[in-house]
C-alpha cells in the first residue's frame, strides 16, 4: 500500500497558534481559503516537515503563543499503523543526531517532493527583467536537484549534490592543485546533460497538456560549467553557469518571454518546468510518499487555463498525494466538480477570524458534491430567513 498522510497537526506554527488537525485521509486535499487565513501555514508546515535539513523551528513559530518554544509541534500519522511522527522545537525528523536517527518515510519523501509558490514561478521569467531567462541556477537548486546520477564506483549523488561539491572543491591557494574542482565540474556537466535529457520529454508533454501547440521549448541550452583560476579571489569563478531556454511561440523564437508571453502563458510555461522536473527526478512506482503541494500557483491563469493543470495532475500525478492551495472560490469549486467523483480527494476550507491572527482559524470540511452542498446551504439561509420574518415587531 503506497504510504500516505492520514492527519497531520499543527500547534504553536506561524497562523496556528493552538492545535489543529487536518484530516487528509489518505487522499489528495484541495484548501480554500482567502489571504491571510493560513494556507501558507499549511504550505509552509509540509514543505519544511518534509526536510532534510531540519529547519529551525524559530522561523516558524506562532508569535501570539506565549509558550510557543515549548509547544511548538508538526505532527504527522501516516496510514502505516506507526505512531505519529512529530517536528518539535528540539528534533527534526529528516535530520540525524547520535541519540535520534532520522525516519526513512520523511527523508525519502523530501526527495520526491515538490512544493511550490507563486514566487517560485515567477523566478522562472520575472527576475531576470529584460534579460534572457538563466535558469540555471533554478535548475541546479530546485528544478532538477534531486534527479539521482551515478558517478565513479556506483555512488548516486543529486544534481544539487554535485554542483555544491563543485563549488567546495575550489582551490583556497593560488598555487593549490586544480585537478579537484576540474574532475567536480566534469561531473555536475555530464549529470546535468543526462538530467536535461530525461526532463525535455516530459515538459514536451506537459506543455502540450496545457498550451497546446502555441508554446514549445525544444531544447536547453547548456553549454558546461568551467572554472577560471586567478592570482586573485575576487576573479575566481565559474563560467558557463548559464541554461537558456530556447522558446517558441508558434513559429516564432522568443528569446525573451518575459517581454512577449503573456502572463498565462508564462505562468504555465514555468509549472510545466517544475512539474518536469519532478516527473524526471523521482522513480515511477513503488510506495514511497510522493508529495505534490501547490499553493497559489495558479494566480496567473485564468479560469480556462486552470483546469488543464487537473488535467495533467490527474493523468500525470495519479500515485502522488497532491495539496494544492487557493484563494479563488469559484475555482475551488470548480476543481470540487471536476474530481467528484474520483473519489480521492477531501476538501477543506480555512477562515480567518478577523482577530489579527491572533486565535487559531477556523478549518470547515466540504462534501465532494458542489451541487448537493449548496442546495444544503441555500436552504439554511431561507429557513434563517423565514425565522427572522416570523419574529413579531417588538415595540421600542
Amino acid at each position: 500500500m503506497p504510504l500516505r498522510i492520514r492527519t497531520m497537526t499543527l500547534n504553536a506554527f506561524r497562523a496556528f497558534p493552538h492545535e489543529v488537525t487536518i484530516n487528509f485521509n489518505d487522499n489528495n486535499l484541495l484548501v480554500y481559503g482567502e489571504n491571510g487565513a493560513g494556507k501558507s501555514s499549511i504550505y509552509h508546515a509540509l514543505k519544511n516537515y518534509f526536510s532534510l535539513d531540519g529547519p529551525d523551528f524559530r522561523d516558524f513559530k506562532n508569535v501570539f503563543n506565549g509558550n510557543a518554544d515549548v509547544e511548538f509541534c508538526t505532527r504527522v500519522l501516516f496510514n502505516d499503523g506507526l505512531p505519529p511522527v512529530s517536528w518539535t522545537a528540539t528534533q527534526h525528523m529528516g535530520r540525524a543526531r547520535i541519540d535520534a536517527p532520522s525516519d526513512p518515510r520523511i527523508t525519502k519523501a523530501a526527495l520526491r517532493k515538490a512544493a511550490l509558490d507563486y514566487r517560485a514561478l515567477l523566478d522562472t521569467n520575472y527576475v531576470h527583467g529584460n534579460n534572457r531567462p538563466n535558469l540555471f541556477s533554478i535548475v541546479v537548486s530546485l528544478v532538477l536537484a534531486d534527479y539521482p546520477v551515478t558517478v565513479e564506483g556506483g555512488t548516486v549523488k543529486t544534481i544539487g549534490q554535485l554542483w555544491n561539491e563543485a563549488k567546495r572543491k575550489k582551490p583556497l591557494r593560488f598555487s593549490s592543485s586544480l585537478d579537484p574542482v576540474n574532475e567536480a565540474c566534469v561531473v555536475l556537466n555530464q549529470g546535468l546533460r543526462g538530467a536535461l535529457e530525461a526532463l525535455q520529454p516530459h515538459l514536451d508533454i506537459l506543455l502540450t497538456s496545457l498550451l497546446g501547440a502555441a508554446v514549445s521549448i525544444p531544447s536547453l541550452n547548456f553549454s558546461g560549467v568551467t572554472y577560471s583560476h586567478s592570482w586573485w579571489h575576487r576573479d575566481r569563478v565559474f563560467k558557463g553557469t548559464e541554461l537558456y531556454p530556447e522558446v517558441n511561440f508558434g513559429d516564432h523564437a522568443v528569446a525573451i518571454p518575459q517581454a512577449f508571453l503573456n502572463e498565462a502563458r508564462l505562468s504555465a510555461l514555468a509549472l510545466s518546468m517544475y512539474l518536469a522536473g519532478r516527473l524526471a527526478s523521482v522513480p515511477q512506482g513503488g510506495d514511497d510518499l510522493k508529495l505534490l503541494v501547490l499553493d497559489d500557483v495558479l494566480i496567473g491563469l485564468d479560469h480556462e487555463n486552470r483546469m488543464p493543470v487537473l488535467g495533467v495532475i490527474h493523468q500525470y500525478f495519479s500515485d502522488w498525494q497532491v495539496i494544492i492551495l487557493t484563494h479563488d472560490k469559484v475555482w475551488f469549486d470548480m476543481a470540487r466538480k471536476r474530481f467528484e467523483a474520483t473519489n480521492n480527494w477531501e476538501w477543506l476550507e480555512i477562515g480567518a477570524d478577523g482577530n489579527d491572527g491572533r486565535a487559531t482559524p477556523t478549518l470547515k470540511a466540504h462534501q465532494s458534491n458542489v451541487i448537493d452542498e449548496a442546495l444544503a446551504d441555500a436552504r439554511a439561509l431561507i429557513g434563517l430567513s423565514l425565522i427572522h420574518i416570523s419574529e413579531p415587531t417588538r415595540p421600542y
